[in-house]
C-alpha cells in the first residue's frame, strides 16, 4: 500500500514538472525574442546617437567651438510672425481655430470637428497643433489653404487628408504654429 502512494505522488510531481515546464516554454521563450527585438532597436538608437554625436562634434570644430551668430534683422523679422512665451498654449490653439473658421463661414466650407493635442515642447521653439476636419468644396479648400499661408502668422500644414463624400469632400487638416520659449 505504501507503494502505491508513492507511485500516485510521482506522478503528481511528474504532472506538476511536465505543467512548469510548458509554462516556461510558452511564457519564458517569447519573452526571450522580445528582448532580442529591443536590444536590436537599442542598438540603432545608440549609432543614430554616436552619429549625431560625430555631426555636432564636426560643426562645433568647424565654427571655432562657438555657436554660429544669429543676425538680428533675421531675428526682429521673425519673432512678429510667431507668438511670444507670453501666450499660453490653448490660446494659441483657438486663434487658429477662430481664424479658418472666420474664413470658413465666410466661403462654404464648414468645420466639422477639431482636436487639440499637447504641444511639441522644445528648448527654444515650441509647435502648437490643431486638428481641423472640414468639409466642402474643393475651391473653398484651396483658398482656405492660401489663408493659412499668407496669415500674419507662421502657420504650416503639416498632414492633409482628402476624401470624398457625396458631392463634397472631406478634409483632415494637421496646422502648427511656433511658439518661442526663450
Amino acid at each position: 500500500m505504501a507503494d502505491i502512494t508513492r507511485q500516485q505522488a510521482i506522478r503528481v510531481i511528474g504532472l506538476y514538472l511536465v505543467i512548469l515546464l510548458a509554462l516556461v516554454r510558452f511564457l519564458v521563450y517569447p519573452l526571450h525574442a522580445a528582448v532580442a527585438g529591443k536590444k536590436a532597436g537599442l542598438a540603432e538608437q545608440y549609432e543614430s546617437y554616436a552619429l549625431k554625436c560625430r555631426l555636432l562634434e564636426r560643426q562645433e570644430a568647424e565654427h571655432g567651438g562657438k555657436a554660429a551668430a544669429v543676425d538680428k534683422t533675421a531675428k526682429t523679422a521673425l519673432f512678429p510672425r510667431v507668438y511670444e512665451k507670453g501666450v499660453g498654449y490653448f490660446d494659441i490653439q483657438a486663434d487658429i481655430i477662430d481664424r479658418v473658421g472666420k474664413f470658413n463661414e465666410k466661403r462654404g466650407l464648414t468645420i466639422v470637428n477639431y482636436e487639440l493635442p499637447e504641444p511639441v515642447l522644445g528648448k527654444n521653439v515650441s509647435e502648437v497643433a490643431v486638428v481641423l476636419k472640414l468639409q466642402g468644396k474643393m475651391v473653398d479648400f484651396i483658398e482656405t489653404l492660401k489663408i493659412i499661408e499668407n496669415g500674419k502668422r507662421f502657420l504650416r500644414v503639416k498632414a492633409v487628408d482628402i476624401n470624398k463624400s457625396g458631392n463634397d469632400f472631406s478634409y483632415s487638416l494637421t496646422i502648427t504654429a511656433l511658439r518661442v520659449e526663450k
